[in-house]
């Protein structure tokens, strides 16, 4: 690799820690308690989530990237410049963060250095890329190939390719890299461990879980670091002092909702999963509940609304029910046994599952009581019945879609899963520190 490729990747990667640390610090910390808690890798994903929303939205309502850009500039400025002095003793940088910017700096550097794209990819989410990188309408969206699947992975790939330097398309996966690290990262902060061991943690979760296809520009990985962001605000639900003050964290679950609604149609189905998981856990109140749902409702309107008035349907040729609500007992037996034949085979090549899953196992026996396993244990039951019957209905050659997308639908809920094992350690650890 040329040496300033290398520099260019790290100017990127500084370019996008630089965006992600708006705009969050002009909240008030006394008015929002969890920013008094938070981490700057906290802070920094609320920051990511904020910045998809404002993208997603520009890319619909038509709003030229550069006017986004020129706005975090001004803020940027403000806040580092102007009030420079008030943020140093807020926001102190723990150089043990250097870490994680090297970790993203070596993956974003293995991701330039073999060059390929997944087979989505090549069929049509490269050209959503190349579409809004090129300052193209929502509406035209209608003329790209399977123009009815979500774009938001291809918004947020050509602003970063766009910005700064508008070279190699690489780099606005980086951004891909950087909310998975983050992800990672902060999902082991649960733990109340010093941040070396917790980053050893995280470490060990990154060489599990990487495989370069994941940055070919594929999806999955945006919906597995987005869920687990999801599960790792979720949690203060279960700590006493957030029971009163969430307003921010419910606005940043919603936010993660949108965002996921609009990357993977499987996206909106884990979404709607974890908040049917969250209610059944009994632990928000009526009026946190209705503003789950009316928020949630709002979300799938939009989205479907937006595409409505662009004349973007829904293509049902993957599910048409007419044939496949037809019953044929051997059809059920052969479309069964596929099913239960390829998902241990699935599960095993996501070799994080043969973890979490035997701890999530060990966590419904002997936790049963806490509110955090029950959470899961809904998610599980949920999970794994859409994963029968998304298969069983297919239309089209049920074998095929298996072998080409169980591997990467299995992925994207894996995220959620770490935190049975986060749970299980945070229990232990408890335990060594009582005694």
């Amino acid at each position: 690799m040329y040496q300033n490729e290398i520099l260019l990747i790290t100017c990127e990667v500084i370019f996008i820690l630089l965006m992600l640390s708006v705009p969050v610090n002009l909240l008030s910390k006394n008015k929002y308690i969890i920013l008094n808690d938070s981490s700057l890798i906290d802070r920094l994903l609320i920051n990511f989530i904020v910045l998809s929303n404002i993208l997603l939205l520009s890319s619909i309502f038509n709003i030229q990237t550069l006017f986004i850009l020129l706005g975090y500039v001004i803020l940027i400025f403000y806040i580092y410049i102007i009030k420079s002095s008030s943020i140093k003793k807020k926001n102190e940088i723990n150089f043990s963060y250097l870490i994680i910017f090297f970790i993203i700096i070596l993956i974003s550097i293995d991701l330039s250095y073999e060059l390929f794209f997944g087979w989505d990819v090549k069929w049509h989410i490269y050209f959503k890329a190349f579409h809004f990188q090129q300052n193209q309408s929502f509406a035209n969206l209608i003329n790209l190939p399977i123009n009815d699947y979500p774009h938001f992975g291809g918004v947020l790939w050509s602003f970063f390719w766009k910005y700064p330097f508008n070279d190699y398309e690489y780099l606005g996966r980086i951004s891909y890299v950087v909310i998975y690290i983050l992800s990672i990262f902060s999902i082991t902060e649960i733990l109340k461990i010093d941040f070396l061991k917790s980053a050893i943690l995280s470490i060990l979760l990154i060489l599990i879980t990487y495989e370069y296809d994941l940055l070919s520009g594929e999806l999955d990985i945006l919906v597995f670091s987005y869920l687990l962001i999801a599960t790792k605000f979720i949690n203060y639900f279960f700590e006493k002092k957030y029971k009163k003050n969430n307003n921010l964290i419910f606005i940043i679950i919603l936010m993660i909702a949108n965002i996921l609604c609009w990357t993977k149609n499987e996206g909106l189905f884990f979404i709607i999963f974890l908040f049917i998981s969250l209610i059944l856990t009994n632990i928000l109140e009526k009026k946190q509940i209705f503003f789950l749902i009316i928020g949630l409702f709002i979300i799938i309107l939009f989205r479907y609304g937006s595409m409505e008035a662009i004349g973007l349907k829904h293509n049902p040729i993957h599910y048409e029910l007419d044939r496949t609500l037809i019953f044929n007992f051997s059809d059920f037996l052969y479309r069964t046994k596929l099913i239960f034949f390829y998902l241990p085979i699935y599960l095993i090549q996501n070799i994080l599952y043969l973890i979490v899953l035997p701890v999530l196992g060990y966590l419904i026996l002997k936790e049963n009581k806490d509110k955090r396993v029950k959470l899961m244990t809904l998610f599980l039951i949920i999970h794994f019945i859409f994963i029968y019957f998304v298969y069983f209905f297919k239309a089209v050659d049920i074998e095929f879609t298996i072998r080409n997308s169980m591997k990467g639908f299995l992925f994207c809920t894996l995220g959620f899963y770490i935190y049975a094992l986060i749970i299980y350690m945070d229990k232990k650890i408890a335990l060594i520190n009582k005694n």
